[in-house]
């Protein structure tokens, strides 16, 4: 093989530096969430909910059906989860913590807003504000600009916020 193919220097555009070190920082944080996230999440819109149905986690997690039932499944398994039937309709479940899932689920939010803490500790409450406020400019720049392909929500609160508005 050449390897002179690999020694192919060029310059990043600033934008192009600036799109490759989000996205590093995003691979970061997924390096840094522990166990099995998705059940970590439903867990905690659990705690913030009390109730919801399998469609909802669906939209908020942004997964396949499938593998909702499938989490779904192992949690109940693991005593995490029950479900109880919907009293407006009838074909769904309602999935409520049991227990043993809202001690966990507290356990959980605690593990991650220490983690949240630390990981935003080399910043200063304005830089937090200022970076945050670039990102809310970026996000409402690419839903309009992109159309459809910029999420919506930055967490599962807004998420459920913009749920009771509607």
């Amino acid at each position: 093989m050449d390897m002179d193919f690999f020694d192919v220097s060029f310059e990043e555009s600033l934008d192009e530096q600036l799109v490759n070190a989000i996205l590093d920082v995003g691979r970061d944080i997924r390096r840094l969430f522990e166990g099995k996230e998705n059940q970590s999440r439903i867990l905690m819109i659990l705690r913030l909910q009390r109730v919801v149905t399998q469609k909802m986690l669906i939209q908020i997690l942004h997964i396949q059906p499938g593998s909702a039932s499938e989490i779904l499944k192992k949690m109940e398994k693991a005593g995490l989860i029950i479900r109880v039937p919907n009293e407006m309709n009838r074909r769904a479940s309602d999935i409520v913590l049991t227990r043993q899932g809202r001690s966990v689920s507290e356990k959980l939010i605690e593990q991650r807003r220490g983690r949240y803490r630390e990981m935003m500790a080399c910043l200063s409450e304005d830089e937090k504000v200022s970076l945050f406020s670039m990102f809310d400019r970026m996000k409402e720049d690419w839903q309009q600009r992109f159309r459809g392909c910029a999420g919506k929500h930055y967490s599962i609160r807004g998420f459920i916020a913009a749920k009771r508005k509607k």
